[in-house]
């Protein structure tokens, strides 16, 4: 609030009487009503009335602007996620016909252009790491961190198995960003690719970028005999060329440019008319569930362990391609060195588990039939419905396919691991979850394609060890 009392719109917060307390309501509205490409233009506006922009400032206020267009396209209305959005924005400069640009590798990354020249491959060895400096070993299964550790001079850890083996490791992930880097730098020209080297030292084993090209296409890299070439009255071996040399002579003539268009003007009630931007409304299928919970629950331990129970059931069924092809006890012992999951839920998660798997009703559902094919396993997706954006996640749908792979019919999967008492009734608890496995069906018809007809909706109550679906 200081920062902005001091900036040039301070005098407008003043004039408008917009105080610490107002101000954030007025902001959120604007972004609620119009979203967050017309928050920054119409305050860009108003910093140009009191502090005129010069062209930098209006540059990269309109480069701002471009990335809210871009937000807004997603229907998110979230701050936070717009902060988090910008910055990771990244934006690409589009060189004009008649410019010559200097940059680093990483920079014309996405880029590309008619003639490239890479005078500066000299340096970094791709052959090892050097010395590194703080080294993390991670278990070669789990992928968790086994331990850390700054390393001592190379030619004591070379002596030693452990400290040698996470050295080689080292050296390989340097080799592999090397061979990226050199392999982004070598694919940005459009016509021409120069590489302008300086032969090594006659003691030098160092495998630079430069050296290792030169390996690569010339075999040797200092022959004793080649083709010349002349540079600014200096001569140049060459030692290795491919394609005509004097492309550039038939490079057609620039084209004239055209003068700008005027913008149009635009009529009186043209800030009154409908917006034809379409506007997409996020849903999640799982956050459409509706279940009465006593507000205290939100706030009690049990609250989070219920969450993490069932966060641990579904990796565990997760596992499981057909019921008939796993072993039950390795399939667990292998969750518990992989999962997130306190320790104290996970003997309780696991017991649940095998005595679910145990039950007629879920061994069924579990088990392969003709025709079906792999099944989804807790698989993402995204996709536009009409006007919503739908993000969720099938926890499993089989599929039944004829002779030539084509769908036939579908099952969605869905597990349930809520406390369900022993007389309830599973009829009238499915019910809550009608909403969210009809967007699922609505969505699954578009991706295969089916007839929503022909998929099946069945819920798996954990805990009562029951399969229930819904007509």
């Amino acid at each position: 609030w200081r920062h902005l009392q001091m900036s040039p719109l301070g005098g407008y917060l003043v004039k408008e009487r917009l105080d610490r307390n107002h101000l954030p309501l007025l902001l959120l509205r604007e972004i609620q009503t119009n979203g967050f490409q017309s928050l920054i233009r119409n305050w860009g506006d108003r910093l140009g009335a009191h502090q005129p922009l010069d062209d930098f400032g209006r540059k990269r206020l309109d480069e701002l602007i471009n990335a809210a267009i871009g937000f807004d396209e997603m229907g998110s209305r979230d701050c936070n996620a717009f902060l988090r959005s910008i910055d990771n924005y990244q934006i690409h400069d589009v060189a004009t016909d008649d410019a010559v640009r200097v940059m680093t590798i990483h920079q014309s990354k996405g880029l590309g252009f008619d003639v490239v020249i890479l005078p500066d491959l000299q340096t970094g060895n791709m052959a090892g790491a050097g010395q590194p400096g703080f080294v993390l070993s991670r278990d070669p299964v789990t992928e968790k961190p086994a331990w850390v550790l700054e390393m001592p001079r190379r030619k004591v850890a070379e002596n030693d198995a452990v400290l040698e083996g996470q050295l080689a490791l080292e050296d390989e992930k340097v080799a592999y960003d090397a061979l990226c880097l050199l392999y982004v730098a070598l694919t940005r020209a459009k016509k021409g690719l120069y590489i302008i080297t300086a032969f090594p030292g006659k003691t030098s084993s160092l495998l630079s970028p430069a050296a290792f090209v030169k390996q690569q296409l010339a075999g040797d890299p200092r022959p004793i005999d080649g083709r010349s070439v002349t540079i600014g009255g200096e001569d140049f071996a060459c030692l290795y060329e491919k394609g005509d040399p004097q492309w550039y002579r038939r490079a057609p003539e620039p084209e004239e440019r055209l003068p700008a268009a005027a913008p149009a003007d635009l009529t009186a009630d043209f800030r009154r008319r409908p917006s034809q931007r379409r506007r997409l409304v996020h849903v999640q299928p799982s956050q459409r569930v509706e279940i009465e919970q006593r507000a205290d629950w939100l706030f009690a331990t049990e609250a989070k362990d219920s969450l993490d129970l069932g966060t641990a059931i579904h990796e565990l069924f997760e596992r499981i391609s057909w019921i008939g092809e796993v072993d039950a006890d390795e399939l667990a012992r292998q969750w518990r060195l992989a999962t997130t999951v306190r320790e104290e839920l996970r003997e309780k998660a696991a017991e649940r588990f095998r005595r679910a798997i145990a039950l007629p009703e879920i061994r069924r559902a579990l088990s392969r039939a003709r025709g079906e094919s792999s099944p989804w396993r807790e698989k993402g997706f995204e996709i536009v419905l009409d006007d919503r954006w739908v993000s969720g996640k099938f926890d499993r749908v089989v599929v039944v396919r004829d002779d030539e792979g084509r769908p036939v019919t579908a099952t969605i999967y869905d597990f349930k691991s809520d406390e369900v008492a022993e007389h309830a009734d599973l009829a009238a608890i499915a019910e809550r979850y009608r909403p969210q496995m009809a967007l699922y069906r609505e969505a699954l018809s578009h991706m295969l394609p089916l007839d929503r007809g022909e998929i099946a909706l069945r819920l798996l109550f954990v805990q009562a060890g029951k399969v229930h679906e819904l007509s």
